[in-house]
């Protein structure tokens, strides 16, 4: 199956996404790789994908270029899962692309009073979101239902497996701090009795006020680690590093790898790596 992202000229991708007439493949746009990483377990070979935002992106305020909106327009199905920028142009493809359809696939899930987007860093809202993908893929091609039926199943299958070894790594570690640059972990905190401390305050650095409360509460709470994310500014994160002594450790939350995404940041909770 292809996987196709907006880093490679716009005729590539558009002469790539295309569906072959009459040989029944989809092609889905996802905003995101942990989407595309659920289609493709799910739908196989049965289905091309396009990814919106690409490697090192901040998904929050992204705005998706002409090309991306033009290719995005020549799918079958585009899959939401509940980013702001998707509300912003979102309703500009629906009306100028006839023949795309677009499915939310994060109905059902229950989120943080502030409405926190990363939904797929926890499991259990995970296997929501496979449910509601393989339900959409099986509305566009129902005669495809039993593939979609047995794709979803050794999805699931692997996000057990996945949460399984997570919850082994984090033996132990009820109730431990860490400190997130950027505010992305509050699911899988919540999932794995974990407490969060944000180094963003409302999107923004912290002031030199809010970082001196930002380290004593990682002190509070013996915090070992401070997780810093691909395309944000480290500068926060690098000062309180310097009063804790210890250094900044990256994690990437839009990896394509949804398994090695979690057990990675379960071994940096942990100190395994």
């Amino acid at each position: 199956m292809k996987r196709l992202a907006f880093v490679i000229p716009a005729l590539a991708v558009l002469g790539c996404s295309t569906s072959a007439p009459g040989r029944g493949r989809l092609t889905v746009a996802v905003s995101i790789e942990p989407e595309a990483f659920l289609v493709e377990g799910i739908a196989g070979d049965l289905a091309d994908i396009v990814v919106v935002v690409p490697p090192g992106a901040d998904p929050h305020g992204f705005e998706p270029s002409p090309a991306t909106m033009q290719a995005v327009s020549e799918a079958d199905l585009y899959l939401a899962i509940g980013l702001p920028f998707e509300e912003q142009w979102l309703p500009r493809i629906e009306g100028s692309a006839l023949g795309l359809a677009v499915a939310r696939i994060d109905s059902g899930l229950v989120r943080t009073s502030d409405g926190d987007p990363h939904v797929w860093l926890s499991p259990d809202m995970m296997r929501v979101l496979a449910a509601n993908t393989e339900r959409q893929l099986r509305r566009m091609a129902p005669a495809d239902s039993a593939a979609f039926a047995d794709g979803l199943a050794g999805t699931l299958a692997v996000i057990d497996s996945t949460d399984a070894r997570v919850s082994d790594i984090l033996e132990g570690c009820e109730g431990a701090t860490f400190v997130a640059l950027h505010p992305a972990y509050a699911y899988f905190a919540r999932e794995y009795s974990l407490v969060q401390v944000a180094l963003e305050v409302e999107g923004a650095e912290p002031t030199p006020v809010q970082l001196s409360e930002i380290v004593e509460a990682a002190r509070a709470g013996s915090s070992r680690i401070v997780i810093v994310s691909p395309g944000f500014s480290t500068g926060a994160a690098e000062a309180l590093s310097i009063e804790l002594g210890f250094e900044p450790r990256p994690h990437d939350q839009l990896s394509h790898d949804w398994p090695g995404c979690m057990t990675g940041l379960a071994s940096l909770i942990a100190g395994e790596e």
